[in-house]
């Protein structure tokens, strides 16, 4: 997931917390959400970024 964040922090020309949070990394690991709907509730993953990274977040998490 670390690496994912770099990557497209690095394609952004950003900071990777600007792409997501150290604390919301935890709670995705913790959490570990299955479905669009269980990111809802991860604190730190609004809807823009739910929007635009969701898809790849869940494929990060299942493998």
């Amino acid at each position: 997931m670390r690496a994912w964040r770099k990557q497209v922090a690095a394609e952004r020309g950003v900071a990777p917390d600007v792409i997501i949070s150290n604390a919301t990394l935890w709670t995705l690991a913790e959490q570990h959400p299955r479905t669009i709907e269980d990111k809802n509730h991860v604190a730190g993953l609004g809807p823009w970024k739910r929007k635009k990274y969701g898809k790849a977040i869940l494929k990060i998490l299942d493998t």
